[in-house]
């Protein structure tokens, strides 16, 4: 890992990071210029995600989104409140539908990461950008997706979602990485 990859152990809490040697993790995420498109008006631009000397593909969701401005940002890896998996008792998936009816019902939120950052929406409120796993641009609104290209969009995010974490040194409710953003912010209009 080059020197520059990585962020001093001061800059966060002790118990927020497992770095090498006393350091926190830095995510590189390189915007392109490659436009996937869906069947419906979703669109998204595609790039890349370097962690550890692995790179990822991902795609950005475009077309007057908010989105991270080049920079350097802490991220803090959580569990989403509102998405995720039900099991039952068995830990057979479930519907959320059927979770309420269900005894032993449990919902496990998916694992993500939120940058940091002062960016609001058309609303005036703190903007919700988050990297987490998803296939097509739709599943995104402004967030990043992470996973291998696909025509549709992006194929193996669950699976590239978790070895990203193996690469952060593993995934722990409110540890801190960086997450460095190389490239303008999608475009409102499709080039």
């Amino acid at each position: 890992m080059r020197t520059t990859d990585v962020m001093p152990c001061f800059a966060v809490g002790a118990s927020q990071h497992k770095g090498i040697g006393g350091s926190t993790p830095v995510m590189i995420y390189t915007r392109g210029t490659e436009v996937v498109d869906e069947t419906t008006d979703a669109w998204a631009i595609r790039g890349t995600l370097e962690v550890g000397g692995h790179k990822f593909d991902t795609i950005e969701r475009a077309g007057g989104y908010v989105a991270l401005k080049p920079g350097l940002y802490m991220a803090f890896m959580e569990q989403s409140k509102n998405h995720g998996t039900w099991t039952n008792a068995a830990g057979k998936v479930i519907s959320a539908k059927d979770a309420g009816l269900t005894d032993g019902a449990k919902f496990t939120g998916r694992r993500q990461l939120r940058p940091q950052h002062d960016q609001t929406n058309n609303k005036g409120v703190k903007a919700a950008i988050l990297v987490h796993a998803g296939s097509k641009p739709s599943h995104f609104v402004g967030c990043i997706g992470v996973g291998e290209k696909s025509t549709e969009g992006l194929t193996k995010s669950g699976t590239s979602i978790a070895t990203m974490f193996k690469l952060l040194g593993g995934y722990k409710d409110g540890k801190a990485v960086y997450l460095k953003v190389v490239g303008d912010p999608p475009p409102k209009q499709k080039p």
